[in-house]
C-alpha cells in the first residue's frame, strides 16, 4: 500500500467522522478530504506567496538601473522573475485539477457502490486523497464489507483500498450456532470437506485453526467460514504446508507464466524477484484489483510469503489496461497453461480432466465429482490468454449418490443461511440430481448469487437458473442512459470507452467495437446491464491481437 509522510496528507479524524456520520452529508466529508486551505495571511487570491510578490515587485529597478548590468543578465532576471511568478500558479492549477479528477473518482465509486444490490452503499462513506480510498460506516455481513472493496479496486485512478468498514449484523446470532453454521458450511463444501481445521468463535469473531496444503486453501476456507451470517471478522490460524526443494529460479519463472497466460493482467511492466522463497513484486500496474490478482497468482509451490508493496498502482495514467507486444500462444501452450490454472484452483479435487485445443478452441472432457469443479474448469479457462472459446462436456460423477429430497432440503437450508441472498421468494425444485431455481429475486446479483450457491451443494449435476428479477427501471431519456453506460466504461481499468461504440432505443444497449478478449467483451455488456439498460445486444467483436481502434461515436 503506498505511504505518504505526515505533511504530504490531510488529516482525518475518522472516529470523529464515524461519530457523526449522520449529521454529515456526503459532500461534506468530499469537500473536507480532498480540499486543503491555506492561510488567507500567506497568500493571495490567486494563491501566490505575498512576501514572494512584494520582493519580486522591488526586485526588477533595482537590477535594472544597475550601471553593472548586462544585457544578458537582464534577459535572465526577467526570465526567472517569470518563474518564480508563474510556478505556483501552475502548481496550483495542477493540484487542482487533480483535485477535480479524485473527486470525479470518489463519485464514480459511489455510483458503483450504489448500482449493486448487494452493497449496503447508503450505509458507506468514501473518502479519498490521492487515490487511496478510505472506506466507512457500516454494513451487517462481512462479504457485503469485502465487496465494496473490491468494487472500489475496480474503479480506474484507485491506488489503494482501507477498508474501515464496520461489521454490524442486523440479527443476533450466539456464538454457538455461528460456530456449528461455519462448520457446516466447511463440511458442506466439496472442496474444504475434507481440510484438517477446528472452529472457534468469541464475540462473532471466528478463528480457523489446523493445516491446509496451500496458500489457495487456506483463501478458500475463509471464503467459505465468511457466508454465514453473524459473523464479524475471521481470525488466520490456518497453518500451510510448504514446499521447500524448489529453487528460486524456479519458482520466479512459474510465476511469470502464470501472471504471462492470465487474461486480466499484463504483466509488461512487472518484475518478480524471489530469494529463499520469499517473493517480492514490483513494477505498475493500472489497478487495485489487477494488483490483488498479481499476488494471488504469485503463490505458487515452494513460496512462503509474497510482497506487494514495491507493486504501484499509476495514479495520473487513466488509459485501460492493455497489453503490448501481443502475441497468440500456440495450442500446446494453451493447453499447459490450462493445466497449470487448474492444479493450483482447490476447488477442482478429485477430477480427471482432458484438455483439448484447437485455434483457440477449448475442449473440457472427463469426470469431477462435482459441480463447483465443473463449473470452476470452465471458469478457469476463460481466464486463460489465448482461448477463443470453451466446450464444457465434463460429466459429474458422485459416491455416494445424494436423493433429489436430500439435495433440495440442503440447497434450501445453504440459502437460508447466507448474508447476501435474499431467498424468501426462489422456489427449489431437484429432478434426477438437477437443481431447478423458480421465482422472483432483486437483481442480477441475487440471480447470479443463488445459482453459485446451489452449484456448492454436494450431489448436484446441474442447476437450472430461471429466476427473474423484478428491477425497477429508472425513467432515463436514451441520451443519458447511453452516457451512463459510456461512464461505466470509461471507470473501468480494463475497458475504453473509445474502442467501444454505445448506441441506445427505447432503453436497449447496444455495443459494438472490439475488445481483446471474452472476458473483457462479457465485462462490457455487464456494465452496460449495471448502468440500467433494459436488454444488451452485445456485437462486440474480439481480436486479441489487435491495438483497439479509435471509433468514431
Amino acid at each position: 500500500m503506498p505511504k505518504h509522510s505526515p505533511s504530504s496528507r490531510t488529516d482525518v479524524d475518522l472516529k470523529n467522522l464515524q461519530r457523526n456520520r449522520g449529521k454529515r452529508s456526503k459532500g461534506l466529508i468530499f469537500k473536507k478530504h480532498i480540499g486543503r486551505k491555506k492561510s488567507p495571511s500567506l497568500t493571495n487570491q490567486k494563491g501566490v506567496d505575498s512576501n514572494l510578490v512584494r520582493e519580486l515587485h522591488l526586485m526588477p529597478p533595482l537590477l535594472f538601473n544597475s550601471p553593472t548590468i548586462t544585457q544578458a543578465s537582464m534577459v535572465s532576471v526577467v526570465v526567472l522573475t517569470g518563474i518564480f511568478l508563474l510556478w505556483p500558479l501552475a502548481r496550483g492549477a495542477e493540484q487542482e485539477r487533480l483535485m477535480m479528477m479524485e473527486g470525479e473518482m470518489i463519485l464514480a465509486i459511489e455510483d458503483r457502490l450504489a448500482r449493486d444490490e448487494l452493497v449496503q452503499e447508503n450505509l458507506i462513506d468514501v473518502v479519498s486523497e490521492q487515490g487511496i480510498v478510505t472506506l466507512l460506516g457500516e454494513v451487517d455481513n462481512i462479504l457485503a464489507k469485502e465487496r465494496a472493496a473490491a468494487l472500489t479496486g475496480t474503479i480506474k485512478g484507485v491506488r489503494g483500498v482501507i477498508n474501515q468498514i464496520l461489521v454490524n449484523p442486523s440479527n443476533t446470532h450466539k456464538d454457538q450456532e455461528i460456530e456449528e453454521q461455519v462448520k457446516s458450511a466447511l463440511l458442506e463444501n466439496p472442496a474444504t470437506e475434507l481440510y484438517d481445521m477446528n472452529v472457534r468463535v468469541t464475540d462473532g469473531r471466528v478463528t480457523l485453526t489446523g493445516t491446509v496444503q496451500s496458500w489457495q486453501e487456506k483463501q478458500l476456507a475463509f471464503q467459505v467460514a465468511k457466508g454465514v451470517e453473524g459473523i464479524i471478522d475471521i481470525q488466520d490460524k490456518l497453518a500451510v504446508l510448504t514446499v521447500r526443494n524448489r529453487s528460486d529460479n524456479a519458482v520466479k519463472q512459474e510465476i511469470l507464466q502464470r501472471l504471462h497466460h492470465d487474461v486480466w493482467i499484463n504483466p509488461s511492466s512487472v518484475m518478480i524477484t524471489v530469494r529463499d522463497g520469499q517473493v517480492t513484486v514490483s513494477g505498475a500496474v493500472r489497478s487495485v484489483d489487477e494488483k490483488s490478482r498479481i499476488i494471488s497468482l504469485s503463490w505458487v509451490h515452494g513460496v512462503t510469503s509474497v510482497n506487494g508493496e514495491h507493486l504501484k498502482v499509476e495514479w495520473s495514467d487513466r488509459k485501460p489496461m492493455r497489453r503490448s507486444g501481443f502475441h497468440i500462444p500456440s495450442d500446446e501452450t494453451i493447453q499447459n497453461a490450462i493445466y497449470d490454472a487448474l492444479s493450483y484452483d482447490p476447488r477442482i479435487t478429485n477430477a480427471d480432466i482432458t484438455i483439448e485445443v484447437e485455434e483457440g478452441l477449448v475442449t473440457l472432457t472427463g469426470i469431477v465429482d462435482n459441480l463447483q469443479a465443473k463449473t470452476t474448469a470452465e471458469e478457469d479457462t476463460w481466464n486463460t490468454t489465448g482461448v477463443y472459446n470453451v466446450i464444457n462436456l465434463l460429466k459429474v460423477r458422485m459416491n455416494p449418490n445424494y436423493s433429489d429430497e436430500n439435495i433440495a432440503a440442503r440447497v434450501k437450508e445453504v440459502f437460508l443461511h447466507d448474508p447476501l441472498l435474499d431467498h424468501k421468494d426462489i422456489m427449489v425444485r431437484v429432478n434426477n440430481q438437477a437443481i431447478s431455481l423458480k421465482g422472483t429475486v432483486k437483481s442480477r446479483s441475487q440471480k447470479s448469487r443463488a445459482e453459485l450457491l446451489a452449484s456448492r451443494v454436494k450431489g448436484a449435476t446441474t442447476v437450472n437458473n430461471r429466476l427473474k428479477y423484478a428491477v425497477e427501471w429508472q425513467d432515463k431519456s436514451d441520451p443519458e442512459l447511453r452516457q451512463n453506460i459510456k461512464d461505466q466504461l470509461w471507470w473501468s481499468p480494463f475497458l475504453s470507452d473509445h474502442s467501444i461504440s454505445v448506441q441506445v432505443e427505447n432503453g436497449v444497449a447496444t455495443l459494438m467495437g472490439f475488445v481483446q478478449s471474452w472476458q473483457q467483451r462479457s465485462l462490457a455488456e455487464e456494465h452496460a446491464f449495471v448502468a440500467g439498460a433494459r436488454f444488451v445486444h452485445n456485437r462486440l467483436q474480439v481480436d486479441p491481437s489487435s491495438q483497439i481502434p479509435h471509433l468514431t461515436q
